[in-house]
């Protein structure tokens, strides 16, 4: 377990002979977690998380070989994907936020007496 200067708990670490096995947690100043990263045999491994302040998942991370793929939830709701193979980036990926209804809904009549009506969307 580390200690930030104050003596709260900022991370907690499994060790076994040494060697960091388990999932390491960090937390923030609150004591709300921060994220959550697998290890086993000193790697890292499978899936891990990291939080907002707020609670809300910012990232997921998913660890093998020497993968390691990360999904951004951004706070606009855009979608970032990234992959690294062996330390070197090799995609990233942005997805829109979708757009909701009010998009979608016609404009209002044009004031030119021959421009036709327009629809945003499908």
């Amino acid at each position: 377990i580390w200690y930030d200067d104050d003596g709260r708990i900022w991370s907690e670490t499994p060790y076994v002979e040494g060697i960091r096995q388990g999932v390491a947690i960090k937390y923030y100043k609150d004591g709300t977690r921060k994220s959550e990263e697998p290890w086993a045999n000193g790697i890292r491994v499978g899936s891990g998380i990291e939080y907002r302040e707020d609670g809300s998942i910012e990232k997921e991370v998913e660890y093998a070989d020497n993968m390691r793929s990360e999904i951004w939830y951004r706070e606009d709701g855009s979608i970032v994907k990234e992959s690294w193979e062996d330390g070197k980036k090799v995609s990233l990926i942005l997805l829109q936020p979708k757009q909701d209804s009010e998009a979608k809904k016609p404009l209002p009549p044009s004031t030119t007496k021959d421009a036709p009506e327009v629809t945003i969307g499908d």
